[in-house]
């Protein structure tokens, strides 16, 4: 039942539309003239109006539209009440009225004998909205402009577009619609730090009719902070390397981060001090590397500043391995180890000794290159070894081993 209810409706609507667009053709000179009061353009629509006739003789109206005075006249609508005084042209529903422009009407009644004598008038549509006035831009916000402008006077304006671009040469794109006539302020947000942003706004009317745009007015967000100045990265420990940097000429520098990698492409987050201090120490690093370091500057906005110099230190190395290590038993049976220096960066050397094939001790921390070892048996064999260790406690690996078997008594 629903269905069919639908489909009666639809079909009932098309059929008097149908009949508002059917044309007379036949004319009827003994009908009288229709007296038009007015012809009022709108936004992309133009409304007649006239007294209307109310002989019984006469069934309606007939309306046709051109262009020029003169031209070819379209049928426009058939209205079928001879008591109905005004008709809207809104152009159709596949088409509008262009805006500012000077259509033609003739309008006549009838009735089932003809169409009587047309009367004729012209109207035309308002123009565009004009665009807003006073567009300015607030610069020199972190990340973000504010747009302000006046409000427009034509209160068919429902709302303004705002357009930017990178270039005062364009292209200007659509990047919001504000809504409501009184609404005059819009931050754009997201935008690059120290960059110069171009605008230009449109009004928009009820009827989606935009204005030309305005001209364009430009804003430059907030700048980049400068990076801190003359970095140098030294190696400070075993695994440790610290950066030392001067600061940076920018006033509100709220901290700076530390980066380092193993090349410009793979610099890692490191941590960040207060503006306060100019140094910064990475431990945990391998021994004899080579890294890449890079300081930022950031304002109490949050804004970073471009990268700083790209500077690299080395770890320290870890010590080499003790060489030339000898041993030789003393007249009193003591053992004597020697072996020559690992640098003159070396703390001490420990000193290692096995014997019976699983015995092993470290048997002392020794400042020199040499050492007496008086706690030997006789007729033992003992395996020694020696292991340099630096300033920075890191420790080389274990030298030759040597070995010596004591005299029987």
């Amino acid at each position: 039942m629903k269905m069919k209810k639908w489909f009666l409706v639809f079909f009932g609507l098309l059929f008097v539309s149908s009949c508002s667009t059917v044309q007379i053709t036949k004319t009827n000179p003994s009908l009288p003239n229709v007296q038009i009061t007015s012809a009022k353009g709108g936004i992309q629509s133009v409304t007649l109006t006239w007294i209307p006739i109310t002989n019984q003789n006469v069934k309606g109206y007939v309306v046709y539209r051109s262009g020029s005075p003169t031209g070819k006249f379209d049928f426009l609508t058939r209205i079928n009440n001879n008591l109905q005084s005004s008709y809207t042209d809104t152009g159709g529903i596949l088409s509008t009225l262009e805006n500012n422009a000077t259509y033609y009407y003739r309008i006549a009644a009838f009735n089932d004998e003809g169409v009587g004598p047309f009367a004729q008038v012209s109207a035309t549509t308002l123009p565009r909205p004009n665009p807003p006035e006073g567009l300015k831009v607030i610069s020199g916000l972190p990340h973000s402009l504010i747009l302000q402008w006046k409000p427009s006077n034509d209160m068919s304006v429902s709302g303004y577009m705002i357009y930017r671009a990178e270039s005062s040469l364009g292209p200007f794109k659509a990047v919001k619609r504000v809504n409501g006539r009184v609404n005059t302020t819009y931050t754009d947000t997201g935008l690059d730090d120290g960059a110069t942003y171009y605008y230009k706004i449109s009004s928009i009317n009820y009827k989606g009719v935009e204005s030309a745009p305005s001209a364009y007015v430009s804003g430059i967000t907030q700048n980049k902070p400068i990076p801190p100045l003359s970095l140098k990265a030294v190696p400070t420990g075993a695994g440790t390397i610290t950066v030392y940097w001067f600061p940076s000429p920018t006033k509100n520098v709220a901290y700076y981060e530390i980066y380092y990698g193993n090349s410009p492409s793979s610099m890692a987050y490191a941590g960040k001090v207060k503006s306060s201090v100019l140094e910064y120490t990475i431990k945990n690093l391998e021994p004899g590397k080579i890294y890449l370091f890079m300081v930022r500057s950031v304002d109490a906005t949050g804004i970073k500043s471009p990268d700083s110099e790209i500077v690299q230190g080395k770890t320290f190395s870890v010590p080499q391995a003790p060489k030339g290590i000898k041993v030789e038993q003393l007249p009193s049976g003591a053992v004597k180890i020697e072996w020559t220096s690992s640098g003159s960066d070396i703390a001490y050397y420990k000193l290692y000794r096995r014997y019976y094939l699983f015995i092993t001790n470290e048997i002392a921390k020794v400042q020199g290159t040499s050492y007496i070892d008086d706690k030997v048996k006789p007729g033992t064999t003992y395996y020694y070894w020696v292991k340099a260790v630096d300033k920075w406690d890191q420790v080389s690996p274990n030298s030759e081993t040597v070995s010596i078997k004591t005299r029987n008594q």
